[in-house]
Order: C-alpha cells, then sequence, then structure tokens
C-alpha cells in the first residue's frame, strides 16, 4: 500500500472511531457500588481501554508513526479472549475469577516494587503495611483458584498449583487458538528482541553496498498492519460482550453506518505477518 491508500484507510478508520465515541462515552459512565462486583467495571474497561488504543493507532498513523503502535495489539487479543471466557462462565464464578487476578495482581506488583525500590522507599510511600497483608492475601487466593480451577475444569497445572490457565488453553477453549497464535507471533516481534523486525528498518541494496536504516521504510506496511488487526480485535471483543450481555448493543442506525465503514475499510485487503520484500535479504553473507 502506498502513502494515498494509508491515508484513505486511517480516514475510514477515524470515521469509524467517530460514530463509536458516543456509545463507549455512555458505557463509560456507570452507576455503581461495591455490592454490585467489579466485572461490570472490568467488561467496560475492556471496551474503554481497547476504544483508545484505536484512538492512539489512528493518531499515530496519522503522524507517519504507525511502527510504534504493534504492541497495542497484544493485550487486544488476550482481552478479546479473556472477554469471551468470562462471558462463557456463571457470572458468580466470573466475578471471583476477575476479583482474585486482581488480588493477585496487586501482591505481585507491591513484591516487586520492594524488590527494586527497597523496604525504605515501601515504608516511604506507605505501602508496608499492604506489602505485609498481602501475605495472607496470598494464601488465600491460592485456595481459591484451587476451588475455581477444579469447578471450572482448567488444566490440572492451574487446578493443583492454584495458578490461572494460561492464554494458549484460554484462547483454546475460547474457540480463538488461531486467532491468538496469529497475534501472539506478529506482537513478539513487536515487543521482544527479533532480529527479522530490526532488519525491516534497513533498505537498499546490500550487494551494491547501499543501505539505509529508517522506520520509514516499512512506515505503511506497519500502519496498515495495526490499523486493520485493532480494528477486528475491537470489533470481536465488542461483540463477545454483547452476546455475553455485558453490554447492550448500539442501536440500529449507527451499526448500519458502522457495517458501511468496515465494508469499505476492508477493500484496502488483509495484511501478511511477513512480505515478500523482507525475504529479499541474502541467505548467506560469506
Amino acid at each position: 500500500m502506498d502513502r494515498t491508500d494509508i491515508k484513505a484507510l486511517q480516514e475510514e478508520f477515524q470515521q469509524f472511531l467517530d460514530i463509536f465515541q458516543g456509545y463507549v462515552e455512555s458505557n463509560s459512565e456507570m452507576t455503581w457500588k461495591p455490592l454490585d462486583g467489579f466485572l461490570p467495571v472490568v467488561f467496560r474497561a475492556i471496551l474503554r481501554r481497547q476504544f483508545e488504543g484505536l484512538q492512539a493507532i489512528s493518531q499515530l498513523v496519522a503522524t507517519g508513526n504507525g511502527f510504534v503502535a504493534g504492541p497495542l495489539l497484544r493485550p487486544a487479543c488476550e482481552e478479546l479472549i479473556w472477554a469471551k471466557y468470562l462471558t462463557s462462565i456463571s457470572g458468580e464464578d466470573a466475578e471471583q475469577l476477575v476479583l482474585q487476578f486482581a488480588l493477585d495482581e496487586r501482591c505481585r506488583s507491591l513484591a516487586a516494587q520492594d524488590k527494586f525500590a527497597g523496604r525504605p522507599v515501601t515504608e516511604a510511600l506507605g505501602l508496608l503495611p499492604f506489602l505485609e497483608e498481602s501475605k495472607n492475601i496470598r494464601k488465600n487466593w491460592l485456595e481459591r483458584i484451587g476451588d475455581l480451577g477444579t469447578r471450572l475444569d482448567w488444566p490440572e497445572r492451574s487446578e493443583r498449583g492454584g495458578r490461572l490457565p494460561r492464554m494458549k488453553w484460554l484462547a483454546k477453549a475460547t474457540e480463538e487458538q488461531s486467532t491468538y497464535d496469529f497475534i501472539y507471533h506478529a506482537t513478539s516481534r513487536f515487543v521482544h528482541f527479533s532480529v527479522s523486525e530490526l532488519l525491516r528498518r534497513a533498505w537498499g541494496n546490500p550487494w551494491a553496498g547501499t543501505l539505509s536504516v529508517n522506520s520509514i521504510h516499512f512506515r505503511d506496511y506497519w500502519a496498515h498492519f495495526c490499523l486493520h488487526y485493532s480494528l477486528l480485535l475491537f470489533i470481536r471483543t465488542y461483540e463477545a460482550l454483547v452476546s455475553g450481555d455485558a453490554l447492550i448493543e448500539i442501536d440500529e442506525a449507527k451499526s448500519d453506518k458502522i457495517q458501511e465503514v468496515m465494508e469499505r475499510a476492508g477493500k484496502f485487503g488483509i495484511p501478511p505477518m511477513i512480505t515478500a520484500e523482507e525475504l529479499a535479504w541474502p541467505t548467506e553473507l560469506t
């Protein structure tokens, strides 16, 4: 795709955001009290975070910086899978699961910060009581997660070890394994050290001794990849939340407009994970 196509796709993408904006805003304001539980908050936070991710991607692409948007696809994929899983089990189990998930993350974050910054910093921040309390929380967490694992038929490793199931298991359980495998592999190039990803920035004729290293060379590819798959993941996540009665469906008039935008955006094609251009590197350097 050339710059003209990318600009046209980004404009379609932005039109989608403009249509969806009001729906997201209305779902972001809610009447809530602790007895309502965390689950409805988590579902709305998923919708909000992904939508804001789309806004960030749109802005990055518009300014020619789409190459840094790739990491945003990874959490969107995991949120799709978790949204499908949480809406497939009982509300009581789902509520208990997100609560225990949050408690475990809090305990791990407190411990990691204490280990890195030191106990004096933990005390100065007023976090020492919470750190000490987290030890008891962790013990209860192991028991509760084990019970959940038994009830939800998790793999033996999770059930007996008091661990959350791995994303790969969740992906298979929600019939999203192919999606997860594709996005996981593609985004690993964005978030980890990757020689092939770095070499995308090198362009020229190595046999003639000329080479330019610059992110601009694959700019349009990254823009197309991130626009396409971020929109796909968002729509799939929205559909999962709506079908699971976590959110109400968008009104019919806006739904029709969104469908039109999606159809126009789809005409720009599906970006591959790897391109023929990057395979032109010599396989032997001597």
